[in-house]
């Protein structure tokens, strides 16, 4: 498939991302880039509730039962708005991020570069638009949804328990990415939707949120708002290695959601400090200042439905920001003669705090997830990574980039502190989870301790104060110019032709330094391409081919058994059958599942094998020729699955190279 043939399932996806969400946040008083920014979060919350909704009333999940439930919340959203903000309301209780309409095109061009720079390498490592990506997230994520697809269930209260041999699934499991996947899928399938939900759902509410992150910090620079996507695009790790790579869908998601909540939430915190310093305390209460609120609450939702750990995300990126919005508002209530209630506003987000890092101590979910087995390694070396990058590679541009962010970092502590907090929050729980293991380490468990997801945040906000720091460089040499030329010193203007000349410059040559874009598509090749992927390929393009044409083949309810390590796995979202084990990790096997990978070449010997391949209703297997995989291969993970003698109790239904599909009649 050509990347002209994905438009139109990228096209569905994009419409259903940003319509309705852009219309609810218009409705509910947000406006200019913040309102298109917002847009896919708000989106991702509608679905997240309708998912929920729809599972418990039994209601199937598909693209003509979805778009009426999103219609309704859009027309809901109207209504609130209708009621709630006022004719004319008040300039602070309107959230914006409103620029120049040249700043405007600026802005829009820099989100468009930064996406194009980052979905080119993708699209450069892929090759083809529907190649299959064949790591172990991204297989539970493509057979995920294609299970929801043909049960038409995506409630994160248990669909995903289809996948699970033992039943371990029937508990919540976020699936927002995946009913996003059926919504997209209904025009070229899984795969396709897969990776143009990649572009149109990760890359590019990413770049538009990390732009209005950066306008809201820096209203009065909209060259920030627009170079900052771009310095996004310079990232390796996020989301060429957390998404591309790894697989990490839903979390890909999330962090591609958080920016434009945090800067819609920045606004309207920014609005309350305004309102409390200059208007009456009652005008905090204003039903105009309300609806905007409702937008973020659903963005917000759509951040954690995406991901729990959006939750956390969230929670320690905005706490600079909410904790000083909270001190100058409960100052102002007790100066007003109201001290209970000004104590409790301004204590009440440390308490929070406190109540999230005591959670992942205590709760045993997140207990579980803390003690996740995960290498440990140097504080200094982590420090290290972020200026010079984890491969030599990287060197030169992440260096660029850091040294901008460093001087962003200074810029932005004059001017918008709480964004350089959030930054140095985001440093402080990278250098930790890289580092050895105690509680500063365990803080980092609702990410896994896993520094690749918590450098994805780093990324995130340091794109924006790399951006800052450009157009302050470039200021700052425009100020230089002027003095030698004249003898003193003048302030030039916030538009300076000189001044954008420079920071475009100067983030150009960080991001297009040689390497930089060569890394990002390696990255991605290495999940994608067999020649180049980091283990033995679980299946050679042929394969796949021979795989997809089972739809032909096998009847509808067929149950297909084989090692999902070596191709059986991609039955189920390629040839739409049912694969007996979907996923690849041996955590959640059922006990029947684990005796059939021990035991199935004696299918005409053992009564048991045949026992549970009945109850079971398995009735095909997969065979294909053992490949290395680690110290034993996959002989020793799953010896059942290989010397079987396919001449005695198996007929032969389908075959192509190596791999083979056979009918098991021993069991009749």
């Amino acid at each position: 498939m050509t990347w002209v043939e994905i438009v139109p399932t990228a096209a569905l996806l994009l419409a259903v991302l940003l319509v309705p969400g852009w219309l609810s946040a218009r409705a509910l008083g947000v406006r200019g880039l913040l309102a298109v920014a917002v847009a896919p979060a708000v989106t991702a919350g509608t679905v997240g509730v309708l998912s929920v909704a729809y599972g418990l009333v039994g209601l199937r999940w598909s693209l003509p039962t979805v778009l009426p439930g999103l219609a309704l919340v859009v027309l809901v959203a109207l209504v609130c708005g209708r009621l709630l903000v006022p004719a004319r309301p008040p300039r602070a209780a309107q959230p914006r991020a409103r620029t120049g309409r040249g700043a405007g095109w600026l802005v829009a061009v820099g989100v468009l570069a930064g996406t194009a720079l980052t979905t080119t390498a993708f699209a450069q490592a892929l090759g083809a638009a529907d190649t299959v990506p064949q790591m172990h997230d991204s297989l539970f994520h493509l057979n995920g949804a294609e299970l929801a697809t043909q049960t038409g269930e995506v409630t994160p209260l248990g669909a995903m328990g289809g996948l699970y041999g033992d039943g371990s699934g029937g508990g919540f499991y976020p699936t927002l990415w995946h009913a996003l996947v059926v919504l997209g899928a209904v025009v070229g399938g899984v795969v396709p939707a897969t990776n143009a939900l990649i572009v149109v759902g990760i890359v590019l509410p990413w770049m538009l949120g990390v732009a209005a992150l950066a306008h809201v910090a820096a209203p009065r620079r909209p060259l920030v708002a627009a170079l900052a996507p771009v310095v996004a695009a310079s990232a390796v790790v996020y989301p060429g290695v957390a998404v591309m790579f790894k697989g990490m869908y839903p979390f890909g998601l999330s962090v591609a959601l958080t920016p434009a909540t945090l800067a819609l939430a920045a606004a309207l915190l920014r609005g309350l400090r305004l309102a409390g310093e200059g208007l009456p305390l009652d005008a905090l209460r204003g039903r105009a200042r309300l609806a905007p609120w409702l937008a973020l609450a659903v963005a917000a939702a759509g951040v954690v439905l995406a991901h729990s750990s959006g939750l956390a995300a969230l929670g320690f990126l905005a706490a600079p920001l909410v904790v000083t919005a909270a001190w100058r508002l409960g100052r102002d209530l007790r100066a007003a003669g109201r001290p209970i209630l000004g104590w409790a506003l301004a204590l009440a987000p440390v308490a929070g705090l406190v109540l999230l890092v005591a959670a992942v101590f205590t709760v045993p979910r997140l207990q579980a997830m803390a003690g996740y087995a995960s290498p440990e390694g140097s504080r200094l070396a982590a420090l290290g990574q972020v200026l010079l990058g984890s491969t030599p590679e990287q060197t030169a541009g992440t260096l660029g980039v850091a040294l901008l962010s460093l001087v962003g970092l200074v810029t932005a502590w004059r001017r918008a502190r709480w964004l350089a907090w959030s930054w140095l929050v985001a440093l402080l729980l990278f250098v930790s989870a890289v580092g050895p293991d105690g509680p500063l380490r365990t803080l980092t468990g609702f990410w896994y301790k896993s520094p690749d997801r918590l450098e994805s945040l780093l990324v995130t906000v340091g794109a924006v104060l790399g951006a800052w720091g450009a157009v302050a460089l470039g200021r700052g040499l425009r100020v230089l110019v002027r003095d030698r030329r004249r003898g003193r010193r003048r302030e030039p203007a916030a538009g300076s032709a000189l001044a954008g000349v420079v920071a475009i410059a100067l983030v150009v040559l960080a991001v297009t330094v040689p390497g930089t874009a060569e890394e990002r598509e390696a990255t991605t090749a290495a999940a994608y391409q067999p020649e180049v992927m980091v283990h033995p390929a679980w299946a050679t393009p042929e394969e796949l081919e021979f795989i997809e044409e089972l739809d032909d083949v096998l009847p509808e309810d067929a149950v297909v058994i084989g090692d999902p390590m070596n191709g059986a796995a991609f039955v189920q979202v390629l040839a739409e059958r049912r694969a007996y084990i979907p996923i690849l990790g041996d955590s959640a096997v059922s006990a029947d599942q684990r005796y059939l990978q021990e035991n199935f070449h004696d299918l005409t010997t053992d009564p048991e094998v045949c026992r549970i391949l009945r109850e079971d209703g398995v009735e095909y297997f997969y065979q294909d020729a053992p490949i290395p995989y680690g110290a034993q291969g996959v002989v020793g993970m799953r010896p059942g699955f290989y010397g079987v003698d396919v001449t005695n109790g198996l007929e032969l239904v389908a075959s192509s190279g190596t791999a083979a599909v056979y009918r098991i009649v021993a069991c009749g």
